[in-house]
Order: structure tokens, then sequence, then C-alpha cells
């Protein structure tokens, strides 16, 4: 049973965030202690497209890029720091 431990363990480590100043992984740190996050400003950027359907017109799709300016606040040791993140998503026309 420690193999499947370690190995969810390493996987929560993984896709989680360290604070650069203590150098402390979100998924070790007890819950009132974790890193919190707050997304501070959301900028969408618009992308165009064209694509050829079955019936030999053009449709048009519009993809969005929501580009995310992130506050992260390290529970452990008080450390605050920004990120920026892209968030992807797409609407048809």
């Amino acid at each position: 049973m420690k193999f499947w431990e370690d190995l969810w363990q390493n996987t929560k480590r993984a896709f989680s965030t360290s604070c650069p100043k203590c150098k402390k992984n979100d998924a070790d740190l007890p819950s009132e202690k974790r890193i919190h996050r707050f997304v501070v400003k959301k900028h969408p950027h618009y992308h165009h497209h064209y694509h050829q359907g079955h019936d030999g017109k053009l449709h048009h799709q519009m993809t969005i890029d929501w580009e995310k300016t992130v506050e992260l606040s390290c529970q452990n040791c008080g450390h605050t720091w920004t990120i920026k993140e892209t968030e992807y998503g797409w609407r048809n026309r």
C-alpha cells in the first residue's frame, strides 16, 4: 500500500505550487498552511480561424486565450508572488 501512497503524493507534488522563499510544496503542507491563489486580472486574447466544412463553406471559429495574473500567498512563511497563466477556450459562431 505504501507504493500507491507514494505515487499519489508524488503526483500531487508534480502538479502543485512551491513557494520560492521557503521551498515548501503545496502538497506537503497541511490544509491550513496551503498556498492561496487569487486571480488579480483576467484578459482575453481573441484568435479568429476559418475552417472549411463538409458543405464546402467556410465556417468561422473564434479561439479565446485568457491571460490571467494570479497572486499566490504562502500561508507557511507569508511570502506573496504573482504568476501569469493562460487558460484556453474556444467558441463557434
